[in-house]
């Protein structure tokens, strides 16, 4: 049966049977034989579904640019403040605010990882983009933060 299996040039399990039900007969030889051939088993491997979550009301109901936006902080890059001879570069990070439902892109650079360096950077972007409604961010601590300074009790 291994020998029909790979003279067939690993067929499955049917055609295999039907070869080999000429002088024999065994549908389950056949199918073990199928099952324990490696290079079958290669040659076909089982696919997974990706199991996924629904997604977030935010992301998916129609809303103005930036309504629902979430922050992250990317760096450290080194900057230049002057293109004159000699001045070393700086290092500095770049915030990047994107928008939930229409995935815009809104980028700042702030100069460190401080807390009036990101209320800083936060000042401009809602000043260009208006007032959020709501931040997501993935740090629990900077996302209390955030609300309360989007709520007006910090300023």
């Amino acid at each position: 049966m291994q020998n029909e299996h790979v003279r067939l040039l690993h067929t499955g399990q049917q055609l295999l049977l039907a070869s080999v039900r000429l002088k024999f007969y065994g549908k389950s030889t056949a199918k073990k034989i199928t099952y324990q051939c490696v290079t079958c088993f290669k040659v076909k491997p089982k696919s997974y579904d990706q199991l996924m979550d629904n997604l977030p009301k935010e992301r998916v109901q129609p809303a103005r640019p930036f309504l629902n936006s979430g922050v992250d902080y990317y760096g450290p890059v080194s900057v230049c403040p002057s293109h004159k001879r000699g001045v070393a570069p700086v290092k500095a990070y770049i915030t990047i605010f994107v928008c939930l439902a229409t995935r815009a892109v809104h980028i700042e650079l702030v100069s460190a990882l401080t807390t009036e360096a990101f209320l800083g950077a936060l000042e401009q972007f809602m000043s260009r983009q208006g007032k959020c409604a709501h931040f997501q961010t993935t740090q629990p601590t900077s996302q209390v933060q955030i609300t309360r300074i989007l709520k007006g009790s910090i300023t």
